[in-house]
């Protein structure tokens, strides 16, 4: 009898059960469409397609038609793809897009500059950046005139 006793006082009942994905997280005809379009997985082609049309394709799709189209490394590539958007918050194609832009070098140093003093958390390591800050306003000059 003890252990029966011991056994049921242990045991903590589920307090919910799992949350079902939200409703615009299912699989849809569009992502079907998305993994038997090989203009999507085409590593240049499906840059440019997705560039022009504004077409995106989600990551289960993503893996899916690298599966498909690509075979175990097709889906290796798919996942090294999915991961790096996940881990930056950017694709590999929108960072390679970006180097073609027009972006001042003094919007750059500056966006560093800003990410690098935001790193800082004290006053002392935060002295070489008022330093730099000074260099960075000069660049700006020179780029002005």
């Amino acid at each position: 009898m003890q252990v029966n006793s011991l056994i049921s006082s242990n045991v903590k009942p589920i307090a919910e059960p799992p949350a079902l994905p939200a409703e615009g997280d299912d699989f849809s005809f569009e992502d079907f469409l998305d993994v038997i379009n090989p203009l999507q997985h085409l590593p240049v082609v499906g840059t440019i397609y997705r560039a022009i049309t504004g077409d995106e394709i989600e990551p289960s799709a993503k893996l899916a038609g690298g599966a498909l189209f690509g075979g175990f490394y097709g889906f290796l590539g798919a996942l090294g793809s999915v991961a790096f958007e996940d881990i930056t918050g950017e694709s590999l194609e929108q960072m390679v897009l970006s180097l073609f832009e027009e972006t001042p070098p003094v919007a750059q140093a500056q966006a560093a500059y800003g990410a690098a003093q935001g790193l800082a958390t004290s006053e002392i390591e935060r002295a070489p950046f008022y330093a730099n800050q000074v260099r960075i306003d000069q660049v700006a000059v020179l780029f002005e005139q």
